[in-house]
């Protein structure tokens, strides 16, 4: 295994991990804020950010998130994201009601 220009070593097997990195560009962009300590978004419990009407989950805002705990976390935040929705559309009916 060459490791490094002009540089090899002898080995029966070699792993290497991948360096997870969230795909949070957007949610940089828009302005949501960063927890400081892992530096993922922030958010509440039902993955809703700083930035009204904008939810996250997964690997952007926990750094464990495997495929079955960030889907978990995305279903969360679909039914919190789902009850925003119905909330706006009751305050407008309500709104227009004489």
């Amino acid at each position: 295994m060459q490791i490094r220009k002009n540089s090899k070593s002898e080995r029966f097997r070699s792993f290497i991990a991948p360096r997870p990195r969230p795909n949070d560009r957007l949610l940089r962009s828009l302005g949501c804020a960063i927890d400081a300590n892992p530096g993922l978004i922030a958010v509440d419990h039902f993955g809703q950010t700083s930035v009204h009407g904008v939810w996250a989950a997964g690997n952007v805002v926990t750094p464990s998130a495997q495929v079955i705990t960030a889907a978990g976390a995305g279903s969360a935040s679909a039914i919190a994201i789902n009850r925003w929705l119905l909330q706006k559309d009751l305050d407008v009916a309500s709104a227009a009601r004489p």
